[in-house]
């Protein structure tokens, strides 16, 4: 593996936002209420707040009227919170109710062993165009064979994209819906046309093996797959099972 550059310090950022706040800001964002993506409408909302600062990747969690944000970023509390008072709109501003961060660790201990969760976006690109890694995988599967289910596909997507990071030692498919997205595509004669393409949604659980320090680092720094400006991709750690 190549040489990697060290990494700024990362933190962890907790934060939450009204659930009515982020409507509104949907409004201003042009986004349809049917449009059915969180991770959408809070990648304006932070981007809003902090700028080039924002999450990325992030988990939100919606639950009794407010939304629960946690994510990686280069910036502590005092730089994000800065960033909020100089730059943020009152409006915007007012839906900020809580701000936390802590500092995750620079390096990890090879061999080490990590329960995780984790949402991705399971697809690979071909042709310029992106599909479910599921179709991919079953595209040409005999029309006189089952097919196979969607865990051990999913499971081996998201083991390469660990690759010289991580060795999966279990993981499981705790949930999976096809979802969605809104986006907004760039048109011939300038400005963006409102797209929403299926993905799959996918939660991936289980337990992983540090292989490289490193590459580790980097790994949860950047997150998993694409889409990760939109609430996919983010690591969250935990404690390894005792069996």
């Amino acid at each position: 593996m190549p040489e990697l550059a060290p990494l700024p310090p990362l933190h962890m950022v907790q934060l939450s936002v009204s659930s009515r706040d982020l409507m509104r800001s949907a409004k201003t964002q042009n986004i349809p209420e049917r449009a059915g993506d969180l991770g959408y409408v809070l990648h304006g909302q932070m981007a809003a707040l902090f700028g080039d600062l924002a999450p990325k990747p992030f988990h939100a969690m919606e639950r009794n009227g407010s939304v629960t944000v946690l994510g990686y970023s280069g910036a502590d509390q005092d730089l994000l919170r800065e960033q909020v008072d100089i730059f943020a709109k009152p409006v915007d501003a007012r839906a900020l109710r809580e701000l936390a961060t802590k500092t995750m660790p620079s390096s990890w201990d090879v061999g080490r062993r990590l329960g995780f969760e984790v949402r991705v976006c399971p697809t690979v690109r071909r042709g310029g165009r992106e599909f479910d890694a599921y179709f991919q995988a079953t595209e040409t599967w005999p029309d006189d064979k089952d097919l196979p289910p969607r865990e051990p596909i999913y499971r081996d997507w998201l083991a390469l994209k660990l690759e010289g990071a991580a060795e999966l030692k279990s993981c499981r498919l705790h949930r999976f819906r096809m979802f969605k997205l809104f986006r907004r595509e760039q048109r011939d004669g300038g400005g963006r046309k409102p797209t929403r393409p299926r993905y799959p949604d996918v939660v991936m659980r289980g337990e992983l093996e540090v292989t490289h320090s490193e590459a580790f680092a980097h790994l949860v720094a950047r997150g998993i797959g694409r889409h990760r400006a939109f609430g996919f991709g983010m690591l969250l750690l935990r404690p390894p099972s005792r069996a």
